[in-house]
Protein backbone atom coordinates (compact mmCIF):
# COMPACT_ATOMS: atom_id res chain seq x y z
CA UNK A 1 0.00 0.00 0.00
CA UNK A 2 2.38 2.59 0.73
CA UNK A 3 4.77 1.49 -2.17
CA UNK A 4 1.98 2.38 -4.67
CA UNK A 5 0.97 5.35 -2.79
CA UNK A 6 4.85 6.74 -3.55
CA UNK A 7 4.81 5.82 -7.25
CA UNK A 8 1.74 7.92 -7.19
CA UNK A 9 3.95 10.89 -5.79
CA UNK A 10 4.87 14.02 -7.73
CA UNK A 11 8.02 15.33 -5.80
CA UNK A 12 9.35 17.47 -8.36
CA UNK A 13 7.52 21.30 -7.15
CA UNK A 14 8.46 19.79 -3.99
CA UNK A 15 12.18 19.75 -3.96
CA UNK A 16 12.05 16.91 -1.18
CA UNK A 17 11.02 13.40 -0.79
CA UNK A 18 9.44 12.84 2.38
CA UNK A 19 9.44 9.11 3.61
CA UNK A 20 7.38 6.72 5.63
CA UNK A 21 9.04 3.54 7.25
CA UNK A 22 7.10 1.00 8.85
CA UNK A 23 8.28 -1.27 11.25
CA UNK A 24 7.16 -4.44 12.85
CA UNK A 25 10.14 -6.80 12.83
CA UNK A 26 8.91 -8.61 16.30
CA UNK A 27 11.89 -7.37 18.32
CA UNK A 28 9.81 -7.29 21.27
CA UNK A 29 8.42 -10.70 20.97
CA UNK A 30 11.72 -12.34 20.67
CA UNK A 31 13.05 -10.85 23.72
CA UNK A 32 9.75 -11.68 26.08
CA UNK A 33 11.28 -13.75 28.79
CA UNK A 34 7.29 -14.81 29.45
CA UNK A 35 6.18 -15.37 25.61
CA UNK A 36 3.83 -12.92 25.94
CA UNK A 37 3.82 -12.06 22.38
CA UNK A 38 3.69 -13.49 19.24
CA UNK A 39 3.81 -12.09 15.84
CA UNK A 40 0.84 -12.22 13.21
CA UNK A 41 1.02 -10.78 10.01
CA UNK A 42 3.91 -8.66 11.20
CA UNK A 43 1.85 -7.31 13.74
CA UNK A 44 2.43 -8.10 17.85
CA UNK A 45 -0.58 -9.91 19.55
CA UNK A 46 -0.50 -10.05 23.56
CA UNK A 47 -1.19 -13.08 25.33
CA UNK A 48 -1.82 -11.90 28.95
CA UNK A 49 0.92 -13.38 30.55
CA UNK A 50 2.91 -9.81 30.67
CA UNK A 51 5.44 -9.68 33.61
CA UNK A 52 6.38 -6.13 33.45
CA UNK A 53 9.57 -6.37 32.32
CA UNK A 54 9.53 -3.56 30.02
CA UNK A 55 11.68 -5.80 27.38
CA UNK A 56 9.53 -4.84 24.68
CA UNK A 57 9.05 -1.00 25.31
CA UNK A 58 12.94 -0.63 25.71
CA UNK A 59 13.66 -2.66 22.65
CA UNK A 60 11.02 -1.02 20.23
CA UNK A 61 12.42 1.16 17.44
CA UNK A 62 9.59 2.86 16.63
CA UNK A 63 8.62 3.95 20.28
CA UNK A 64 5.21 2.27 19.26
CA UNK A 65 4.87 -0.24 22.12
CA UNK A 66 3.14 2.34 25.54
CA UNK A 67 2.32 0.66 29.04
CA UNK A 68 -0.38 3.60 28.95
CA UNK A 69 0.19 7.14 29.87
CA UNK A 70 3.28 5.93 32.00
CA UNK A 71 5.57 5.39 29.58
CA UNK A 72 4.53 7.86 26.32
CA UNK A 73 6.66 10.47 25.67
CA UNK A 74 9.55 8.95 28.04
CA UNK A 75 13.01 8.20 26.95
CA UNK A 76 13.67 4.28 26.26
CA UNK A 77 16.64 2.56 27.43
CA UNK A 78 18.91 -0.53 26.60
CA UNK A 79 21.82 -1.23 28.72
CA UNK A 80 24.88 -0.51 26.46
CA UNK A 81 26.74 -4.28 26.47
CA UNK A 82 23.33 -5.95 26.47
CA UNK A 83 22.51 -6.99 22.82
CA UNK A 84 19.39 -7.41 21.36
CA UNK A 85 20.95 -11.24 21.03
CA UNK A 86 21.82 -11.72 24.76
CA UNK A 87 18.43 -10.65 25.46
CA UNK A 88 16.80 -13.58 23.13
CA UNK A 89 19.70 -16.57 24.60
CA UNK A 90 17.95 -15.54 27.97
CA UNK A 91 14.15 -15.60 26.97
CA UNK A 92 14.65 -18.38 25.56
CA UNK A 93 16.16 -20.21 27.94
CA UNK A 94 13.21 -18.50 30.81
CA UNK A 95 10.63 -19.99 27.88
CA UNK A 96 12.58 -23.43 28.14
CA UNK A 97 12.10 -23.70 32.12
CA UNK A 98 8.78 -22.71 32.13
CA UNK A 99 7.93 -25.36 29.53
CA UNK A 100 9.99 -28.32 30.89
Amino acid sequence: MVTAFAKRLDTAPAGYLFVVVTHGGGGGAAVCPAGNIDMVDGRPVWNHRCELCCGCIHLCPAGAIQAGSRTEGRQRYRHPDVTVADMERQAGRNRTRRAG
